[in-house]
């Protein structure tokens, strides 16, 4: 990769990190600003596996629009990207290692995939594209049209809760 796409890729990671950390203070000091974190730092009991699915979707569906905007002016923010797809196989190798993990952890997890052919991974995959287009048009919309923003962004924010409802219930 040039440079200017290394300086564009770490801008990212740094932004995309900042929500966690500052979900942490905000946990730490009992302070709540923002709920996209909410169910993974107080939901009691919960298994490693639904730690990380927790965090995967408060990142992806909460937290990836944010870093867009907070890392790209609004006249860059459409050829970002080629950038943010080269960011997503960082998050793809993330996946895969998810993935093995919760067919160890989970017996529901593994008969799904064993009855599936493999193809609940495929789909896994499949959403975690849709899921980080999504977020580039919710950063673009941020830019350019207010309105269809806050639609876009409340349904997003109710999917990433029914999500993480099913993360809690059903594992």
């Amino acid at each position: 990769m040039d440079s200017v796409t290394v300086q564009h890729i770490r801008k990212l990671e740094l932004n995309f990190s900042k929500y966690f950390i500052q979900a942490c203070d905000s946990y730490q000091n009992s302070l709540r600003s923002d709920k996209t974190w909410d169910s993974y730092f107080e939901t009691p009991d919960l298994s490693q596996l639904q730690l990380k699915l927790l965090g995967i979707n408060a990142h992806i569906n909460g937290d990836l629009w944010k870093a867009l905007r907070d890392s790209y002016k609004a006249d860059e923010i459409r050829d970002m990207g080629k950038t943010v797809f080269l960011f997503h196989q960082s998050l793809l190798n993330i996946y895969e290692a998810v993935y093995a993990d919760a067919i160890k952890e989970s017996q529901k997890i593994k008969v799904l995939h064993t009855i599936s052919f493999g193809l609940s991974k495929k789909y896994g995959k499949y959403l975690l594209v849709k899921w980080r287009k999504r977020q580039i048009k919710i950063a673009t919309l941020y830019y350019f049209d207010k309105e269809k923003f806050e639609r876009k962004l409340n349904k997003v924010e109710n999917k990433r809760e029914k999500i993480e409802a099913l993360i809690i219930q059903k594992l």
